[in-house]
């Protein structure tokens, strides 16, 4: 487990301060605490699991000549809450070859995609979302070489990863 605390003295973030002109300002104060926790646990000599949880909190304390953003905004892409949790299940066979097969699951919390005031009702917060994933391997009997299918978000979960805003 992982407890962190910061403050940020004169931090910088980019403004859209005119239609199509981006600006680095400095924003004044901001601070930062957070917990994360992860864990592995072998089940057995052939199953593995493994776990994390975060918890984050971020907030500018004083603006200083930022025009856009408002005390206690949270920083942009940064989730108050995320998880994970995984399995792996190792089999060998008879031939001595080896077949893994591995689940994982990761969910994060609703997050903004931007610090500025003037687009958080226009693109509100990304909402929060989970994906799934899996794997397969075929490990040759001499380790030389395998062969693994893979796949990610097999929940077909629709998420928004970016975007960006103009000004008008």
């Amino acid at each position: 487990a992982t407890y962190f605390k910061g403050k940020w003295d004169d931090i910088q973030i980019n403004e859209n301060l005119t239609p199509g002109q981006s600006t680095t300002t400095n924003a004044g104060e901001a601070e930062i605490e957070g917990l994360e926790i992860e864990g592995i646990w072998r089940a057995t000599d052939n199953l593995s699991l493994n776990f994390t949880a975060g918890w984050l909190d971020t907030r500018y304390t004083d603006l200083g000549k930022a025009e856009n953003i408002a005390l206690d905004t949270p920083f942009p892409n940064a989730p108050e809450h995320s998880f994970s949790l995984g399995g792996q299940w190792e089999h060998d066979l008879n031939s001595g070859a080896a077949i893994t097969t591995r689940l994982d699951y990761g969910w994060i919390d609703d997050f903004q995609t931007h610090q500025d005031a003037r687009f958080q009702a226009s693109l509100g917060a990304n909402d929060a979302y989970g994906l799934l994933s899996a794997r397969i391997v075929y490990t040759s009997p001499d380790g030389n070489w395998d062969v693994a299918i893979h796949g990610t978000n097999l929940t077909d979960e629709y998420y928004r990863m970016g975007g960006f805003a103009a000004v008008l």
